[in-house]
């Protein structure tokens, strides 16, 4: 079980991943006029509910 300091680390680094996901994403809708890959927002959403998971302590099955 990890600490609280690793969980915390380990937190921020996701949601750091996470935000340079949606920055890369709001930069192609507003340079290029466009709309993000479905891919990378399944796979935003996805990391998102890893997180989560992670947070309330559910095991990745």
């Amino acid at each position: 079980m990890p600490t609280a300091a690793e969980k915390k680390t380990e937190v921020k680094q996701r949601i750091q991943g996470l935000r340079n996901m949606c920055k890369a994403m709001h930069t192609t809708v507003m340079d290029q006029g466009t709309m993000p890959e479905a891919t990378s927002v399944r796979e935003a959403i996805e990391k998102l509910q890893e997180l989560i998971d992670f947070l309330d302590g559910k095991k990745k099955s």
